[in-house]
Parts: C-alpha cells; structure tokens; sequence
C-alpha cells in the first residue's frame, strides 16, 4: 500500500471514529439535559439523605419554589459541567472530521474538556456539603451522618484523574505542535 492510500485509510478511519465519538457526546448531552428538565418539570421529585436522626426524604411538597430551585441547581451542577465538557467533545470531533489533528484548534477543545471534567469532579464533591449546608440552613434537614464519605465517594476522583490526563496529553500536543512549526520554519 503507497503512503497516499495508508493515508486515505487513517482518514477514513479518523472520520468514522470522531463521527461515533460525536454521536457519544451528543447522546451524553441529551441524556443529561433531560435528566435535569425531567427533575424540574416532573412530579416525581425526591431527595433522601442520611441524617443523624436517621433517613430524610424530601418531596416537592415539603420544599417552596425557591428551595426546589436552589436544590435542583445545586445537585444539577456536576451534570451541567458534563454538557459543557461534552460540548467540546463536539467541537473535537468535528476538527477531527475536518482532518484536523494536531492543531491550536484541537489543544484549545482538549483543555476545555478537561477544565469541564475537572468543574465536575470539583461539583461531585461538593455536591453533598453544599446540600448539607443548605438544608441544614433552611432546617428541613438535621446534619447528614458522613458528608465527607458522601463527597469522596461521588466519583469525583475519576473525574479528576480524567482531567488531569486529558490537560497532560493537552501539553504534549501542544509541545508537539511547537515542535512542528519549529522543523518547519529551520527547512
């Protein structure tokens, strides 16, 4: 196979992969996005904690409009920062379909998504003390029983390696890419 065939192939294959990555990232935003519309505008709404003084469900009737809200955007939080990290995902598969791949343009969309995975895994594990503090506040709860298992054991940490790797292999393509323009400019 010449080198101009080999190419065509990677190509191919380049689309193909950044057009089902682009499928993943959108159905990820959908999923989240009805997830969080779901919860505002159905009546199934239903929060249970762990307090000292044992389990502690909340329903829509138990909470005023402006603490229905406030809850909603505060266990929402981590799912708008997947949308904003998946919108990226978006924008990288179509620079990857363009043939795009080691440009400005896709380190810019890598660091974004990993900015984003990082806001979520910080939202993860904040999700249970800001919860905490503010029902507590508002006196619908007493204290939850272990906030701190609750916040590390979200998934926060997996969010955070993600992240941390994606903003490494962000770096190296950048470094490579200066690499490139500097053989580029000494030819």
């Amino acid at each position: 196979m010449s080198e101009e065939e080999t190419a065509d192939v990677v190509d191919k294959g380049v689309k193909r992969w950044s057009l089902v990555l682009m499928l993943l990232a959108m159905a990820c935003i959908a999923v989240s996005i009805y997830a969080i519309t779901d919860t505002l505008l159905g009546d199934a709404f239903k929060i249970g904690l762990d307090t000292a003084t044992g389990i502690r469900i909340l329903t829509r009737s138990d909470l005023s409009q402006q603490q229905f809200l406030i809850i909603i955007l505060i266990v929402a939080s981590s799912d708008l920062c997947l949308v904003g990290a998946m919108l990226q995902i978006v924008l990288l598969s179509r620079r990857f379909a363009k043939g795009e791949l080691l440009t400005r343009g896709v380190v810019v969309c890598l660091q974004r998504f990993g900015w984003g995975l990082f806001a979520m895994g910080i939202s993860e594990a904040a999700l249970f003390p800001i919860l905490n503090a503010y029902l507590v506040g508002q006196k619908l709860i007493d204290p939850m029983k272990d906030v701190t298992a609750a916040a590390i054991g979200s998934g926060m940490l997996t969010s955070m390696m993600a992240a941390v790797l994606v903003m490494v292999i962000a770096k190296i393509f950048r470094i490579g890419i200066r690499l490139r323009e500097d053989a580029d400019l000494t030819i």
